[in-house]
Parts: C-alpha cells; structure tokens; sequence
C-alpha cells in the first residue's frame, strides 16, 4: 500500500488515501471527474507531470491539472498537436505536418508536400477532427523497449523520431495509440480525445493556425493579436534555418557526430548571422543618430538583452558613436519596498518595482550631457547601492537602457517618443525536436 495527498482545486477536495501499489491515475481520476466544467487532462505527482497511464508507485502528492492551469494547457495543446497530425495523416497521406512558431496563444504549422491548405482542406481535417473527439478516441500509452519501439515507429512512418530516440540511446520509449496509429511525444499527452473541446484551424500565411484558450480563460478562444512583425521575424529565422542547414534535434546530431570542425562552423555560422543582423540595426540607429537619443531595449528574462546591449555597443563604437547604458535593474527599489504579487511574493516583473523618478531625473541629465552617479542594486543583500558609478555621455551620442520594462512609455514619459529607437529581443526557437515537437521559448531560455 502507498499513501497519497490528493489535491482538487475544482472540488475543493482534500484528502489523504491508501491505495494500492502500482494503481494508475486513470482509475483514481474517476471519482474526481465527475460534475467538472473542465476535464481533467493529466497530473502532478511528486511534481512532475505524469499522464493517466501513470503507475502510483510511492507516497506523495497528486494534484489534478486541467486546462485551467498553466501544465494542464500544455497538455491540451501537444494533444490537439497531435490529433491534427494523426487525421491530416490519414486523409493526405503524403503530407508531413511541421509545428512552427507560437503566436501569442496559438500555434503556427504548415504542411510539407503541399501549397498552403485551403480553407476546404482545414474543414475536412477539422470535421474529422471533432468526430473523434464525440467518439471519445481513447489516448493510450505504454512503455516498450527501444528495441521493440524503434521498429514499430518507422513501420508506422515516423522514422525521423525513431532515428532521434536512437541518437539519444534511450532504453525505454513511451508511445501512445490513438485509433489505429502508434506514435511517440515527447511531451505528455490527455487521456483521450474527447477531452480536447475547444479548438479552432483557419489559414495563416503560408500555412494555418491551431487555435486555443487561454489556461486563464479556458472556455472561451484566445483573441487573434495582430502580429506583422513576429511573422516576418519568423520567416527570417526560417531563412536563418535553412542557412544553417540543421532544421531539427536530429540534424543538430547529426552535425556534433561529423566532430569539433563540423560544430564549431555551425556556431561560428550562428554567430555571424546574429552579429550581421545587430550590425544592420546600428547602421540603421546611425543613419538617424541626429534624431535619436535612447535606445530602448526589452525582452522577456534570460532573452539575452544584456548580452544584446552590449554588443550593440560595440557595433555603434565601429561607426563612430559612444553609447552609455542603463539597465533598469539597478533602478529597482529596495526589496523592502518592492511590490507585491497576488500570492504575496515579490513582484520583480512590476513596472513599480523600479524608482521610475531617479531614472527618468538620470536619463535626462545624461541626454543633457551632464554627469550622473548611477546606482547598481545588490541582488544579493536586496538593496540600491547609490552612487555606485559616474557616468556621462558626450554630446550627440546615444544612451542604450535595457529592461524588461523598456518599451513601455511610462517607464520613460520625459522623453519624446521619436527620440526614441525600441527593439525587442527574444529567443525564439529555430530548431525543433521533431516535426510535431517544438521547444517553447520559456523553455529554451530556461
């Protein structure tokens, strides 16, 4: 016997239980199933995100995700991924489906073997779809051997993911049936398919999106945001992909394998491309360098901007300007002061996190061309350090601030709007596991 916590925030059950060893959690989620808005997709055992074929081995917790939460929805997206891979499968066997890019809460995929689908072609994959989702296609998974799971992939026609699993010499493999395919993932996937209900395909650019909710709004679909210059951005990264000639987790190997020589030129070939893009952006910050005064620089944490800032520098340096940077970082106030979020922890991401009088009162007396003492905030001890650096910027030369914060106008409301250049950075992911199986952004700067 184990002993288990289980946790329900839909029921607002509680509970300790004793059960039996080797239990799965489809037979446990039976009793919490019933009168939910929300199907249960999944679960968090001993915190980590297990599916319904999950065998209760020890003591612990379990708390149920459904697509109310944030693992909850990754589970109902990968699923749908999916479904929509297994029924374009089935209907036009000679079409590969490639998951691309995320847009905003939807998910960006283009079909190879084919000019972009009509709207006819999404409607009969859609219909076919939601037939199996009335059906209710179970989803089930089981755990083989890689001898025995190699061989029944490329038989059923994923030899790229066979070929990845034997490059990372795994000794057990997870597939998954649904209908009459076997297939692996490499993310969790939901029990079956009725449990994903609210969906949406309509043609995008060259291709199509899957549309979803938002875990924070889950019955209803997300809006559609309008974005031109993320889908120009990932056009250029697939020009970048092509370039680099490694459009996946397997091509990737495949070029580690060839040794140090054949490695080392991919990056170096990464590198120039990165280091020709910001250099095109200070040719552009150049030629306008007698309107400009702040650069601005934002991105989501751990996107790169410091790094990004700093070799912008460079890049004015070579045509003659000499920047001075801000980070909004040491403009934090102290942690004693510091915002907090709706669970009571500090809230670091709040714009009123940071002393926005004595940056904009330093920022405009370095625009001015005249001297500051610029603080520096101690992480550690959680505190300004004030006066902790002198600096001043000559007359006509930019100042560069990077934030996350940066690209919001109240951050710098002294400052007139076309003074100001705005770039925004993020690490978008060029290279995927496999075809259905892209790496999110969070994940790839985490």
């Amino acid at each position: 016997m184990v002993q288990i916590k289980i946790s329900d925030p839909v029921s607002k059950i509680k509970e300790t239980l004793q059960i039996e060893k080797g239990t799965l959690l489809r037979t446990l989620a039976v009793k919490y199933s019933e009168n939910r808005n929300l199907p249960i997709l999944g679960a968090m055992y001993n915190n980590q995100v297990v599916d319904f074929d999950t065998e209760v081995l020890e003591d612990g917790d379990i708390d149920w995700l459904d697509m109310s939460s944030y693992y909850g929805m990754t589970i109902y997206k990968q699923t749908m991924i999916m479904l929509v891979a297994h029924v374009a499968r089935e209907l036009f066997p000679h079409w590969t489906l490639h998951v691309n890019q995320a847009f905003g809460q939807h998910c960006y995929c283009e079909f190879e073997g084919t000019e972009k689908p009509s709207i006819r072609t999404l409607e009969l994959i859609e219909e076919q779809m939601r037939g199996m989702i009335v059906a209710d296609e179970p989803i089930v998974r089981t755990i083989l051997s890689a001898k025995e799971a190699l061989p029944i992939l490329v038989q059923g026609g994923f030899s790229e993911a066979a070929s990845l699993l034997k490059e990372l010499h795994m000794k057990k493999i997870r597939l998954y049936r649904m209908d009459n395919q076997v297939f692996h993932s490499f993310h969790i996937l939901a029990p079956s398919a009725g449990s994903l209900r609210l969906f949406g395909l309509m043609p995008f650019e060259s291709g199509f999106l899957i549309r979803f909710p938002d875990y924070k709004m889950p019955g209803v679909l997300a809006p559609l945001a309008e974005v031109p210059k993320l889908v120009s951005v990932v056009k250029e990264t697939k020009h970048w992909t092509k370039t680099l000639n490694v459009y996946n987790a397997l091509g990737l190997f495949k070029v580690v394998e060839q040794g140090p020589k054949s490695a080392n030129q991919l990056i170096h070939v990464a590198e120039a491309l990165q280091e020709k893009y910001i250099a095109n952006l200070a040719d552009k910050i150049y030629e306008d360098r007698d309107r400009l005064r702040v650069i601005l620089i934002a991105g989501p944490s751990s996107s790169g901007k410091t790094t990004f800032c700093y070799r912008l520098a460079i890049q004015l340096r070579v045509l003659g300007l000499r920047p001075v940077t801000l980070s909004t970082d040491d403009y934090f106030v102290n942690r004693s002061d510091t915002p907090r979020d709706e669970n009571g922890g500090y809230d670091f991401e709040s714009l009123k996190a940071i002393d926005i009088d004595l940056f904009n009162s330093n920022l405009q007396s370095l625009i001015d061309g005249k001297p500051i003492k610029a603080p520096c905030f101690d992480f550690r001890e959680g505190c300004r350090l004030e006066d902790a650096k002198v600096l001043k910027l000559e007359a006509g030369h930019p100042v560069i601030v990077e934030g996350i914060h940066a690209l919001n106008e109240a951050l710098t409301p002294s400052i007139n709007r076309a003074r100001k250049f705005k770039i925004y950075i993020s690490s978008l992911v060029q290279i995927d596991i496999d075809s259905y199986n892209r790496v999110s952004t969070s994940d790839s700067r985490l």
